[in-house]
């Protein structure tokens, strides 16, 4: 079967429902420093949070050298035990795997993705699962990711729910689907001008056949 296209998903927000535990995290975290996370409810998270996370904690009064150590510990405390997954994206993972390679491309580390993705029983799903390096930054590393991979950039679609991935999509040319429902709200990744939007994971089939037939 042809599998010609790449759809590289984001993992938290996407496939994920984590902001919840993020949270619990962030506040562990900033009380452990005696400062009080901004960003307490998931209505204000998604308003307010920055994809480039590294700022969550610069602009919140960690110095440079706090934060160094801050990721080391936030580390400490993450975990995915509870992290449940969004409604039918088990479904559409499986449909389109159907008729293109997947891939995670996520600033969260392969250590923490993967058991979770086989306690869901969708692990064989992904021909590779690309976690973070303690860096927000996603463009080059999708870049790298198609060249590494034998991809097309042109047969390439980055889904994700946050700036940093719909940025890193168009900056290797590649077809970008925002998604609504994950860490930032509708306006916010409305204003990065995705080819697609779409507010609900049982709407990105749609949005993906639309893509790949255009381009056939």
């Amino acid at each position: 079967m042809d599998r010609s296209y790449l759809v590289v998903f984001d993992f938290d927000g996407v496939i994920a429902d984590s902001i919840d535990q993020y949270i619990k995290i962030w506040q562990k975290l900033f009380t452990q420093y005696g400062r009080t996370f901004p960003y307490s409810t998931r209505k204000i998270y998604r308003e307010k949070y920055d994809s480039a996370w590294e700022n969550v904690f610069l602009k919140n009064g960690f110095s440079k050298s706090e934060l160094t150590e801050a990721v080391v510990n936030f580390e400490e405390f993450l975990t995915y035990d509870l992290v449940p997954i969004y409604d039918g994206i088990k479904e559409i993972l499986e449909e389109i795997r159907k008729t293109s390679r997947l891939v995670i491309l996520s600033s969260t580390k392969a250590k923490f993705i993967t058991p979770w993705l086989k306690q869901y029983e969708i692990l064989n799903l992904f021909e590779k699962v690309a976690g973070g390096d303690g860096k927000s930054e996603k463009s080059e590393k999708l870049r790298q990711l198609i060249l590494e991979l034998g991809a097309d950039e042109n047969k390439t679609i980055m889904i994700g729910d946050t700036a940093a991935d719909v940025r890193a999509g168009k900056s290797a040319h590649c077809s970008t689907i925002g998604v609504s429902y994950g860490w930032y709200e509708s306006d916010r990744v409305k204003i990065e001008s995705p080819d697609f939007q779409v507010d609900s994971p049982t709407e990105l089939l749609a949005a993906y056949n639309k893509i790949t037939s255009s381009n056939s």
